[in-house]
């Protein structure tokens, strides 16, 4: 039962308690609120606030950087994602410790986490450890490649070290989505680079599987009214189920595993009380058979062509030009690009020139 200020105001107005009883009442009963019931999150306009606040400040520090931010330095850089990230530790710990205001601070010290990728990014330019003519930062949100790895490295220690800190729910969210991204640029780095698709959707569905097993673990142990494991399961099966959905079927036996798969998921969802399971249970994606004598169709998207009319419009593009080299992306299902270079053709007749290819791969 929640009791608040007016509650106890409403008592002294009735004699029920003296309004000196009241007022020394309050106090108490403030230092007993339990830190767990305030973070909870409500549909309130205060706490409403406080996420449309947290988001705009996670998008700029993230998905809002753009190459303008290359015109800084890594120096200045490195300086000013380490000043913020070090002011949002103080916000944090003040709000918690003197004010009682988790929730907020569970903002701040996700944008701690957040700062990391940035921070260490411009330190690597700092040092001359990163490839100038290959990437610039606004592409971490963007493409898939294996020079991202350490940099997520980074950002798990970070956000380890502030949960440890903090233990808040919101702060598991930068973890998620870290590892996220790591299953698909882990995938790059044991493919080598090349556009081996089929065993980046492997591998990433084994990875996401093993994410939602983390959660899993993770929900176990939790005690309280705090969800700890919401975003590790809601990535999770992100991945998971992203890179089920995208792979082929060759038959009936292949459609129905999907489908069963699917009911299990839903099935999961029941039985730990989740409603992310079921969510992604009934989405299905229709998965029929090839139909026999066709051969293997080129995979051009995941998704249907409609979705993306630049797809189409590079699919149906004609033939390169001998002696040059075809630069193809895709995007995948999970909104990270992948990044080919198709070799220049050999030269010769018109035969041997052939059309650019077209990957995408789910979570690859």
């Amino acid at each position: 039962m929640r009791v608040d200020r007016s509650a106890l105001d409403d008592a002294a107005a009735r004699g029920i308690l003296d309004p000196q009883q009241a007022e020394a009442l309050w106090p108490f009963l403030a230092q007993r609120v339990n830190p767990a019931e305030a973070a909870a999150p409500r549909f309130r306009a205060a706490h409403l606030l406080y996420y449309l606040g947290g988001l705009i400040a996670l998008g700029a520090a993230t998905l809002f950087l753009n190459l303008g931010w290359e015109r800084l330095g890594p120096d200045t850089g490195a300086a000013i994602a380490g000043g913020y990230a070090v002011a949002c530790w103080y916000a944090a710990s003040v709000l918690v410790g003197r004010y009682r205001l988790p929730l907020p601070a569970g903002l701040l010290g996700a944008l701690v986490t957040a700062c990391t990728p940035v921070f260490l990014y411009s330190v690597q330019q700092a040092l001359g450890w990163w490839p100038a003519d290959e990437w610039v930062y606004r592409d971490f949100h963007r493409w898939v490649d294996w020079h991202w790895w350490l940099m997520e490295l980074g950002t798990l220690a970070v956000g380890a070290i502030v949960f440890h800190r903090f233990r808040l729910p919101f702060l598991t969210l930068p973890i998620a989505v870290t590892l996220w991204y790591m299953g698909m640029d882990l995938a790059a780095l044991v493919t080598g680079g090349e556009a081996d698709w089929e065993l980046r959707q492997r591998f990433t569905l084994l990875f996401g599987l093993a994410t939602v097993l983390v959660a899993l673990w993770v929900d176990l142990r939790q005690r309280g009214p705090l969800d700890h494991a919401f975003w590790l399961y809601l990535f999770g099966l992100l991945g998971f189920w992203g890179a089920l959905s995208s792979l082929d079927s060759h038959s009936e036996l292949a459609a129905l595993g999907y489908c069963a798969i699917n009911l299990a998921l839903v099935a999961a969802g029941a039985v730990l009380a989740r409603r992310t399971f079921v969510v992604f249970g009934g989405l299905w994606r229709r998965r029929l058979p090839r139909p026999p004598g066709q051969g293997r169709v080129r995979r051009v998207a995941a998704v249907p062509a409609r979705a993306h009319p630049d797809r189409a419009r590079r699919a149906s593009s004609p033939p390169a030009s001998p002696g040059s080299a075809t630069r193809t992306r895709s995007r995948s299902a999970c909104g990270r690009c992948c990044r080919t270079r198709s070799p220049a053709p050999s030269s010769g007749g018109a035969s041997d020139v052939q059309p650019p290819m077209l990957y995408t791969a789910t979570c690859a």
